[in-house]
This record gives C-alpha cells, structure tokens and sequence, in this order.
C-alpha cells in the first residue's frame, strides 16, 4: 500500500495530513523533485489516476523515520541543498565541519537578537503594520543601539575561527591580541577576504602603537 508523500508525512509525524502546511507541502515535493528522496522509496505511478494534470508521487510506508529526519533537517537550517547533502552523506568531513561552524554562530546571534528583542518585540511589530514604510528614512526599531554589537554576536562561542578570534578582538578594542593573533596565524589571512581585516587591524594597531609611545614622553 502507498500514500501521497503528504498523508506518509502525516504519518510520520503523528498528525493529520490536513494539517501539514503548503510550505512544508511544496518542499516535500521539491526533494521528490530534486533526488533528496531516493527513488528507492517511491513506488511506481499507478496507471490510473485520477487526474491527467497531477501525477501522483506514492510513497512506499516504512519510511517514517527517514520523513522525521527530512522534516527536522529542513526546518533546522532551512537550506534544500544542505539538506541533500546530508541525507546523501556527500559533504566531506571538512565541508560538514565548516558549514555547521557557520550554522552554530549564526543561530546563537539570531538567538541572542531574538532575546534581546522580547522586550521591544510589540513596537517592531507596531512598526512593521505600517502600511507605507519608507526604508530610507523610517529606521526599523532595533536592540542594539551599537550596530557592531549586533557583529559582535557572532563571537559569543569559544571555538572560533582564527578570523572570527581576530574580529571579536578588533571589535571589543583589543588591537594588541588582534595584532598577535595575524603574526602567529599568517596563512590565515593570505585569502582576499581575510586579507581586508588583516589590513584593517594592522593600520589600528600601528595607530594604537604610536599613540602608546606618544604617552611615553608623560610618564
């Protein structure tokens, strides 16, 4: 017996398929669409149906534990393609580490916005009901009246990257640990992009150097 990949996902997750949103509708057919599916579990088309214009995409029952994982992957990042890319086990060790390094920062800063916006969270919303908001002038109410504190979130985890340890320390004004951090870590700055915050901490900390010596010739 097979049902549609809806109703099997109903299943999958103890609800009725009524119950099952259009978003989470389409997606579920993306990856029938895009192979994040195997084809192992789709059984063949009927060759009646009930309509010409539809055609049904049955899924063969047992795999309620593969639909639960698909659901929770899908929802947790968000992302067709990394989802795919998990369930068929095709990111390499360090393509899986990177991308959940970078997953990990970016949802403990969303975390810690969305904990700082409770407080606010009725005037955002007061704002957002407007019907003719002109983003140019109109600035969106926001917690962070620092916008580098908003930045600066993304370093709350002790395991940081070598980038990430250097930009937390240029932004918290600790040029001297930013400096060292570049002279004990050159490879990994020689990329362009990070080759503009090597920059940027060098004429800092050149700038905090001279004024230190400055203030030398007071003591």
């Amino acid at each position: 017996m097979t049902k549609s990949i809806r109703k099997e996902t109903a299943i999958a997750l103890g609800i009725d398929h009524s119950l099952i949103p259009e978003r989470l509708r389409n997606r579920l057919n993306g990856y029938l669409k895009n192979g994040t599916i195997p084809k192992s579990m789709i059984n063949d088309v009927p060759e009646t149906s009930e309509s010409h214009q539809y055609t049904p995409r049955p899924i063969a029952n047992g795999n309620q534990v593969f639909l639960r994982n698909l659901v929770f992957l899908d929802t947790l990042f968000d992302d067709t393609k990394a989802v795919k890319c998990f369930i068929h086990n095709s990111y390499t060790p360090s393509q899986r580490a990177d991308f959940l390094n970078i997953f990990q920062r970016e949802s403990i800063a969303k975390l810690e916005l969305f904990k700082s916006l409770i407080p606010m969270l009725d005037t955002v919303l007061e704002f957002l009901k407007q019907d003719s908001i002109d983003w140019n002038v109109d600035e969106l109410p926001c917690p962070y009246k620092d916008s580098k504190l908003m930045v600066a979130n993304l370093s709350l985890r002790h395991d940081l990257s070598i980038y990430d340890q250097a930009l937390k320390f240029l932004l918290n004004q600790d040029l001297r640990n930013a400096y060292q951090l570049l002279h004990d870590n050159p490879e990994q700055f020689s990329n362009a992009d990070a080759m503009h915050l090597k920059v940027l901490i060098e004429q800092r900390y050149a700038e905090y150097s001279e004024y230190a010596e400055y203030l030398k010739n007071f003591e």
